[in-house]
């Protein structure tokens, strides 16, 4: 906990910011503003809305990548309607993702406590 907590210091960081790629924004209809100064890629994401399947008609999901490490966070069966409710998605997602890859509840805690708040931007 003490080297999120140390980067949360010298970054200044309380936001978890996530790029959306246009498909995304278009379909959550959000007009983003673009990137900021000094960000820590480890509380930066990457999300796109894509098909499972290209040849079947199947639900949608979002993929998330973090920044630094390349971790991916999927969300299966995602529709237009769910996108109303997609920050509480993705830091459910994330979390849920990093307890299951058997990561120390208390770190996970920590880094969620950490980006209490989610942002989005443009790529």
């Amino acid at each position: 906990m003490g080297l999120l907590r140390a980067w949360n210091e010298v970054y200044f960081l309380d936001l978890m910011k996530i790029s959306l790629t246009k498909k995304l924004a278009d379909a959550m209809g959000m007009n983003c503003e673009s990137v900021l100064e000094d960000e820590n890629p480890l509380f930066c994401w990457t999300a796109n809305w894509t098909k499972v399947w290209d040849n079947r008609r199947t639900e949608d999901m979002i993929v998330l990548v973090n920044y630094a490490t390349r971790f991916i966070v999927a969300i299966y069966q995602v529709k237009r309607k769910d996108l109303k409710n997609v920050v509480e998605m993705m830091r459910s997602a994330i979390a849920n993702t990093l307890l299951y890859m058997s990561l120390n509840p208390d770190l996970v805690k920590e880094y969620m406590r950490l980006v209490s708040e989610v942002y989005f931007k443009s790529q």
